[in-house]
């Protein structure tokens, strides 16, 4: 079975790739939030590792902590899928 190719058509051309444009706005909010989920992470592991006996108000800071930093790597994915998409 053949298919019908139209006239001033090539079967060697390439389809063309969509482009993503990155505006300085998208990274500046990108890295703003990168650097947040950063240190709320790295804040997360050091109360963690170097508390040897957490208080109440120490386990409330870590959950804080840990629960922003899985917010801020959901913002991060959820920024980066929207671009692509």
């Amino acid at each position: 079975m053949t298919l019908p190719i139209e006239q001033g058509s090539s079967t060697t051309e390439k389809p063309q790739t969509p482009t993503v444009t990155v505006t300085s706005h998208f990274k500046m909010i990108w890295l703003t939030i990168v650097s947040i989920t950063s240190a709320l992470i790295i804040l997360d592991i050091l109360l963690s590792v170097l508390i040897k006996n957490p208080t109440d108000a120490v386990k409330n800071a870590i959950d804080m902590c840990d629960n922003l930093a899985k917010a801020g790597i959901g913002a991060i994915f959820g920024m980066l899928g929207g671009k692509v998409a």
